[in-house]
């Protein structure tokens, strides 16, 4: 770690109290992330088929195993796997709105009682 000054071309992401650099990159202003592939959108969906199995098995384990003192809403938990993975499958086209809306699903399934922590 330096605890020189960054030179103009660079851009800080993150410093210490200290004011050493924890992180620097390069700004190369013709940089552009590239397109995903067909193939991309392929695995995100297959991953989240995946998971969305995994996880409906992870939910259903939790709702025969009967914890003492947990009301589960058993018709709520498929409605839950479906919002929680679902859209996993297309987070390369909108990933803002997925981190967004996957973070309400799992906070409103907690306060509604889906007894799952895959």
């Amino acid at each position: 770690m330096s605890t020189r000054e960054p030179a103009a071309d660079l851009v800080v992401s993150g410093a210490r109290a200290d004011h050493t650099v924890v992180t620097v990159a390069p700004v190369d202003e013709d940089w552009v992330r590239d397109a995903p592939t067909a193939a991309g959108y392929r695995r995100d969906a297959i991953a989240a088929l995946l998971l969305m199995a995994g996880t409906g098995l992870s939910a259903y384990f939790y709702s025969v195993i009967n914890l003492p003192g947990v009301q589960q809403r058993l018709w709520l938990v498929p409605i839950w796997v479906v919002l929680i993975t679902g859209p996993l499958a297309l987070r390369r086209r909108y990933p803002s709105t997925v981190a967004v809306l996957v973070a309400a699903v799992f906070v409103a399934g907690q306060l509604l009682g889906v007894q799952e922590y895959l």
